[in-house]
């Protein structure tokens, strides 16, 4: 039989060798659907499996403290099907969009987590998040085009809003650490996925803004 791995990971018996404070127990969920993860904190099949020990038992009750999502924002925009009309974007028109329907998609997830968390009594981290703006391999006008976006001093902006809606859309306040993905990394075809481009580099809109938000609200609650 299979080893119920996630239970001897948040078992009582590791938290009492490393410490209660020390250990929190988190499930991975899809942050655009909520259902993968209140049906992973039930788990019925497990749950109800005539040849569990601790059948009766929902995973939740094995020592999960918190779920965490990835609440990108923008990744849409670089659907195939979407390619035709993004391509055509200017950058002012990008970043309106961005504004006016991107971000607010993610802070709608963050909304509908936040009260998943709330009511089943647990916390709700990111264990990554950002911009989500990479397209196809082949479409170099597209790649250019969100490459810009990430260097332009707007993209610093969007972040700023973006931050704001990991508390501001979660009225419950279970939102806790952030992670941003990630710290330094090249931007190109597969993704502009940095908050620097390289680790010399002294800054960037994004990196402004997150070290902003550290410092200024959430000192303790934010990782890159």
């Amino acid at each position: 039989r299979p080893r119920d791995w996630s239970s001897d990971v948040c078992s009582s018996d590791l938290r009492e060798v490393l410490g209660a404070g020390r250990v929190v127990c988190v499930l991975g969920a899809q942050a655009a659907n909520t259902f993968t993860a209140d049906e992973a904190l039930t788990c019925p099949l497990w749950r109800d499996d005539p040849d569990n020990p601790r059948r009766g038992q929902t995973c939740q009750q094995q020592g999960i403290d918190a779920i965490a999502i990835a609440p990108y924002f923008g990744s849409y925009l670089g659907d195939p099907e979407q390619a035709p009309r993004v391509r055509a974007m200017s950058l002012d028109q990008l970043f309106a969009e961005i504004s006016s329907t991107a971000i607010p998609e993610s802070a709608g997830w963050i909304r509908e987590y936040d009260q998943l968390a709330h009511d089943r009594g647990l916390a709700l981290v990111s264990y990554e998040g950002g911009q989500h703006l990479v397209g196809a391999s082949n479409d170099d006008a597209l790649t250019q085009l969100f490459v810009s976006a990430n260097r332009d001093p707007r993209m610093g902006q969007m972040y700023d809003a973006y931050l704001a809606q990991w508390r501001g859309a979660a009225p419950h306040g279970t939102t806790g650490l952030f992670n941003h993905f990630n710290y330094a990394e090249r931007y190109g075809v597969f993704g502009s996925w940095g908050a620097l481009e390289y680790v010399e580099q002294a800054t960037s809109p994004k990196y402004t803004s997150l070290t902003r938000y550290r410092s200024e609200e959430h000192t303790s609650e934010l990782q890159s």
